[in-house]
């Protein structure tokens, strides 16, 4: 299974390199940046065929078509996370897989198609990219980190966001967002960030990248910090110590 979803993800992948700043056809979703183009619809048909050829039994929760089938065991999809960036020649997006057995992330992977790089985690084996094996960073300061925050007033409470905006401010954080949830828990696995804030998202934007951040010896919980689940709406994920720093600020 472990191969099977790299290949689900770089196949979706190839599908989306091929898009990469051909013409669009935009489809709103609700909003003017809540949108989808032929290439996301593209990808998740790719995914969702083998999944239903290789694993029947299993349900899929896709961004673009739903839950269908089994809550038991199934397959999380985002086929195009940071369809925004990729509509605007912006090289940051992914695509997203996660199995779900039980209620649990057993599997997850992040792929970024521009870069080829393949971020993989199993449940308790480790977090990789690429194959090389990956730990969250090791800045435990605040006034020392590299950020990616995305929140409004409508996705935060507005006692937590005035509180999310006075850290940034008073600890002078160098936010960094890649508008990209999937993109962004990988980076702080991988230590190329320090933490992710975000209650901007759906469960396929953080589920992949959660299950990283864990297996990279990180720490992830929702806003209100208790502990991440795979339908969590918001996180707050950073190695242990940063983490609690960040939660203090919080309350």
């Amino acid at each position: 299974m472990e191969q099977f979803i790299k290949n689900l993800a770089k196949g979706a992948g190839a599908i989306l390199r091929e898009g990469f700043g051909k013409e669009l056809q935009i489809t709103e979703k609700g909003s003017f940046w809540n949108f989808a183009t032929q290439y996301d619809y593209a990808a998740e048909k790719f995914v969702i065929e083998k999944i239903r050829s290789k694993y029947p039994s299993h349900g899929i929760l896709g961004e673009e078509s739903g839950h269908q089938g089994s809550k038991k065991q199934f397959w999380l999809i985002d086929p195009l996370d940071g369809t925004r960036n990729f509509s605007r020649g912006l090289p940051f997006f992914c695509v997203l897989i996660a199995f779900i057995r039980d209620g649990k992330v057993v599997l997850g992977t992040v792929y970024d198609p521009t870069h080829d790089e393949m971020f993989f985690a199993k449940r308790n084996s480790g977090a990789y990219l690429n194959g090389k094996r990956i730990h969250v960073g090791p800045v435990d300061k605040l006034e020392s980190a590299m950020a990616s925050t995305s929140w409004n007033a409508e996705t935060s409470p507005k006692k937590v966001s005035g509180k999310i905006q006075n850290m940034i401010l008073q600890k002078q954080i160098w936010n960094n967002s890649i508008c990209s949830g999937g993109l962004t828990l990988a980076y702080v696995a991988a230590g190329r960030l320090d933490f992710d804030l975000s209650s901007f998202g759906q469960p396929w934007d953080y589920a992949p990248g959660a299950l990283l951040v864990q297996e990279a010896g990180g720490k992830i919980t929702g806003l209100d910090g208790k502990p991440y689940r795979w339908d969590s709406k918001s996180v707050i994920a950073a190695n242990p110590t940063l983490h609690k720093k960040i939660l203090a600020e919080l309350k």
